[in-house]
């Protein structure tokens, strides 16, 4: 059992560490990695559209990070006070550029009940697959209170070396230093290709996967764009001609970026072509992702709440194999969005359809596929429907749980205040809903650690000495059930 509360000061929520709650802290700001993000096409990280990674020893950088165009910095800069082995975030963390403040966020005026103060700091994506807890060294969306100032784009530096500096500050003053060279260059695209109007075939496939997004820009891999001299290329946007895309390197391989509409639908045709051959075609199909909007693609629908964004992008929606999960059974492919993890502050609508037979009957719901698992999200019934709520778009698929839960032998374990009842319990499939216990027909109330695959009974007044009837029922979320009976003897004092 945890308590969340917050320190006000005149009505302002402050940080408890700076205000009435002192604790001994003498250690600093670890900055581990820096992060740089390609934000628009014309961007890149070593003339490359992936986000890159780079990892601080004593405080610098083997070489020098190499972008281009608008590029965001993101810093992984955990902090502990004393005797504590959690990571807190620091109090401030600050980018210089040739010595010239460049972003500062400061963390002193923090609500948990503000929801425009989420997600908004952090990359959400890494956060939720525990890949680490990166600060962004910019400023998105409506945050306001915590930069000072909110941050400058790289594309004001001219091309050559500069200075950076990242200064993490923790509550008690510590203060971390990282340095590293920034070097501005110009874009080199993976090979020569040339704007021309190429003909539209009757029908073409679907580009295939894995593409990337970044906010309103889609790169797509074009594998074999340069696989001839002076490559042509025709992008179009809803029937339109488009400009403004880019050839790119994308895991490797050569790749084509584009700016996509936030606030309409848009068919994407690419097109390229060697100077001298026929033409390969692909298309998508994206949507936009907007206060109170509804979008449906084949078996997949969307309400978007009205309070659930903190700003609009451009999405899609394709599928990819199952794998499948423990104590559960895939009844429906993987359906994969596009700027998955964008940044929200509440629920949406997600609806999946029941398209085969074996997608029928109990125990089937909606699930995020996440970190190499399944998570339950719901599975409310909606004619052929299934619906469920989510914050972030993702991985989401029809599962069926297969599996009841394990009930495991109860048993005593010391405890200062004497000895308490655990309940081994364990659910691989939904998760686990609800578990009862009651000792010689009473209820008693349990503390459920579904992190331990356990509850746990401490009795406010010692159970006579002597045998003692336990009966357990458990729930998963899927409405599957087990139950068990059993006699645990207690000791006398």
């Amino acid at each position: 059992v945890h308590l969340h509360f917050e320190l006000r000061k005149g009505g302002t929520p402050v940080n408890p560490l700076t205000h009435g709650l002192p604790v001994p802290d003498t250690q600093p700001p670890r900055i581990k990695r820096l992060l740089a993000v390609p934000f628009t096409p014309d961007a890149h990280v070593d003339q490359a559209h992936d986000a890159a990674e780079f990892h601080f020893r004593d405080g610098t950088l083997a070489g020098p990070v190499r972008v281009s165009g608008d590029v965001r910095l993101l810093v992984e800069a955990p902090d502990r006070i004393d005797g504590s082995e959690r990571d807190l975030t620091p109090l401030s963390v600050e980018l210089k550029i040739d010595g010239r403040r460049w972003h500062r966020s400061v963390y002193e005026a923090v609500s948990y009940a503000d929801t425009r103060h989420t997600e908004l700091d952090f990359d959400a994506e890494r956060n939720a697959h525990r890949e680490g807890l990166f600060n962004k060294l910019y400023a998105e969306g409506p945050r306001v209170r915590a930069h000072q100032p909110g941050g400058k784009l790289l594309t004001r530096l001219r091309p050559g070396d500069h200075a950076a500096e990242i200064i993490a500050t923790d509550a008690a003053g510590n203060r971390t230093t990282a340095r590293f060279t920034l070097h501005v260059e110009r874009p080199a695209p993976p090979c020569v290709v040339k704007r021309a109007r190429l003909r539209l075939p009757k029908a073409m496939p679907t580009a295939a996967g894995p593409r990337a997004w970044r906010g309103t820009t889609l790169v797509v891999p074009t594998p074999e764009l340069c696989a001839g001299r002076a490559a042509r290329v025709d992008v179009r946007i809803n029937k339109k001609r488009a400009k403004g895309w880019r050839a790119t390197r994308l895991r490797g391989q050569p790749a084509l970026a584009l700016t996509l509409p936030a606030d309409r639908s848009a068919t994407v045709e690419i097109g390229h072509a060697p100077a001298d051959g026929p033409a390969t075609w692909v298309r998508l199909e994206s949507f936009p992702v907007v206060p109170g909007g509804d979008v449906e693609r084949g078996p997949v629908a969307l309400e978007i709440g009205e309070d659930s964004l903190f700003f609009e992008y451009p999405s899609e929606v394709w599928t990819v194999p199952n794998p499948g999960g423990d104590g559960l059974e895939a009844v429906s492919p993987v359906y994969r969005f596009g700027n998955a993890w964008r940044p929200g502050k509440g629920y949406n609508t997600v609806r999946l359809k029941r398209t085969t037979p074996a997608a029928e009957g109990p125990h089937v719901g909606v699930y995020l596929h996440d970190r190499g698992r399944f998570w339950r999200l719901g599975g409310l019934e909606k004619g052929d429907w299934l619906q469920a709520g989510t914050v972030h778009l993702g991985d989401l698929a029809l599962m069926r749980d297969v599996s009841d839960p394990v009930i495991g032998d109860p048993y005593l374990d010391t405890h200062p205040a004497g000895p308490r009842l655990v309940v081994p319990v364990k659910e691989q499939g939904a998760g686990l809903a609800k578990v009862t216990v009651t000792v010689d027909g009473r209820p008693v109330p349990l503390e459920l650690q579904r992190a331990f695959d356990r509850g746990l009974w401490l009795p406010a007044r010692r159970p006579a000495p002597g045998p003692h009837v336990i009966e357990i029922e458990a729930r998963d979320r899927s409405g599957r059930a087990a139950s068990k009976r059993a006699t645990v003897i207690w000791p006398a004092p």
